[in-house]
């Protein structure tokens, strides 16, 4: 394999895959490398007894200035309000609405808090501003990783102020199914590691086990974990400063646990989310009939994510079951019909879930955007100032990027 193309994008997730349509959309020649067998990234719909299921991204975030929603509705993917029942349980019975609200009111104050810390600036780890609560803290703590990959003392204050949302919808056939028709028919080579980027000549040169790619600039659509474990090799190496990005935008940990049934044993609405109240960060959230399947699908994050991970698949699926039945009881297990688990953190391809800046770092979302040497220039979500960790996000960064190479090519592009 080896070519001359105007462009080589490294990565086929949303961002590199967005990469590839601006880059022909501005009449430059383009070659996506992958090194998974399919598509997509961390977008990937899978299947459980029949019944589909996200591994990865399920929410189409800020639906209303969201790509894909406008992508979907061109394309035939029908997709449902985030509107849902939520259900909290408590000492051996679903949680009145007076304990629901004071629960809620903490969350927000805490929220609050972060937003006003980065409103003023202060690039600081969010648990510094958020007040202490014996019933409600530890609980915020894993809900705060469950949205940011990363509990409090990890996360930069100024960076989650930035953060955008608005209405959220759930596509019915799965993100994943929408992301990897959004690929359908552009270059793209699957089972197609790269080993090393050389930057240094006149061209790009991108080596794989199938050969060289000669460029004239090159897209890096790969997690920054994935980048930190040294995944893709660059010659020279980059610079300190991008290292420094890299490393200071880590992906934090976001793992899930499916477990179906043969029918619906739970007496809920479609998309119901429950929560059981709980002393420690060693906890799940479900979401119960997803897309009105029989399915429930634990959410697991933060620290207490990684090391269930690493403890293998039975421990995570025992874990949930467990909490399955502290709400629903034993019975319902007779009706189980298939169980899986997400492994992102150890994948190394992946090495995650979404990204989040270490305090004092949330400038380090703009170093990572910026080309290097005009010849190198990084997409994915975490080069997305105020839609990380989404899908959107990282579609936005795989445009920009594409805009920002082909201006090394063709000066007048606009980037």
């Amino acid at each position: 394999m080896t070519q001359d193309v105007d462009i080589v994008v490294v990565g086929a997730g949303s961002a590199g895959l967005a990469a590839a349509h601006t880059t022909l959309s501005l009449g430059l020649t383009v070659q996506v490398l992958e090194a998974k067998s399919r598509i997509g990234g961390r977008a990937f719909t899978d299947e459980i007894a029949g019944m589909p299921w996200d591994r990865g991204a399920y929410w189409l975030h800020d639906a209303h200035n969201n790509f894909y929603a406008t992508y979907a509705a061109e394309t035939g993917f029908t997709f449902d309000r985030m509107m849902r029942s939520q259900y909290f349980w408590s000492a051996g019975a679903w949680a009145d609405d007076a304990l629901k609200l004071d629960r809620d009111a903490f969350y927000d104050a805490a929220f609050d808090a972060v937003d006003r810390a980065g409103a003023a600036g202060l690039d600081i780890a969010a648990s510094e501003v958020i007040a202490d609560h014996p019933r409600w803290r530890p609980m915020f703590d894993s809900w705060y990783a469950a949205l940011s990959g990363a509990e409090p003392e990890y996360c930069s204050t100024l960076d989650q102020s930035r953060y955008a949302d608005g209405e959220n919808f759930r596509v019915r056939p799965g993100y994943g199914a929408l992301v990897t028709e959004y690929g359908k028919g552009l270059p793209i080579s699957l089972s197609s590691p790269v080993d090393r980027i050389r930057w240094s000549g006149a061209d790009v040169r991108v080596e794989t086990a199938k050969g060289t790619l000669r460029c004239r600039a090159v897209i890096v659509a790969v997690s920054t974990t994935a980048l930190i474990r040294g995944g893709v090799r660059f010659d020279p190496v980059l610079p300190s400063a991008v290292c420094e990005a890299i490393e200071s935008l880590p992906l934090g940990t976001a793992e899930k646990v499916a477990i179906a049934f043969d029918r619906d044993i739970f007496g809920l609405p479609d998309n119901s989310h429950v929560h059981s109240e709980h002393a420690t960060r060693e906890t799940l959230r479900f979401q119960i009939k997803p897309g009105g399947h029989a399915i429930a699908v634990g959410y697991l994050a933060g620290r207490f994510a990684e090391e269930l991970e690493a403890a293998g698949e039975p421990a995570m699926v025992d874990f949930t079951e467990r909490k399955l039945v502290e709400v629903f009881g034993s019975d319902i297990l007779r009706a189980r019909v298939g169980t899986a688990a997400t492994h992102w953190r150890s994948d190394p391809l992946i090495g995650g879930g979404y990204s989040y800046a270490v305090p004092g770092a949330a400038e380090q979302r703009k170093v990572l955007r910026q080309p290097v040497g005009e010849r190198i220039v990084f997409a994915g979500e975490a080069c997305a100032l105020t839609a990380f960790g989404t899908v959107h996000g990282a579609h936005r960064a795989g445009v920009k990027a594409a805009q920002n190479a082909a201006a090394f090519i063709r000066p007048t592009v606009k980037a």
